[in-house]
């Protein structure tokens, strides 16, 4: 279904951490090598869109939590000027 899974540890009694997510998604059949493991959601999203190929997709997704901290960064004004070519 996807390429490469960044997945991120969140914090609080509800979060999961990067590790526990990582083991659910072996555990299900996705390749390890395809599974990258953060702590935090900034540093997953930024990894993400640097290696993110041209014109291919980014789908963020989990709590709201993650989608919050995901939408902060990117309405920053320029964000993803420092990612074009």
């Amino acid at each position: 279904l996807f390429d490469r899974i960044y997945v991120t540890s969140l914090p609080g009694e509800r979060g999961a951490s990067c590790d526990v997510l990582y083991e659910s998604l072996i555990s299900i059949g996705y390749d390890e090598k395809n599974i990258i493991r953060f702590e935090n959601v900034e540093d997953a999203f930024e990894i993400a869109i640097l290696e993110l190929p041209k014109y291919a997709e980014l789908v963020v997704f989990g709590s709201f939590l993650t989608v919050e901290a995901v939408m902060k960064l990117v309405s920053k004004d320029n964000y993803f000027q420092n990612y074009e070519e």
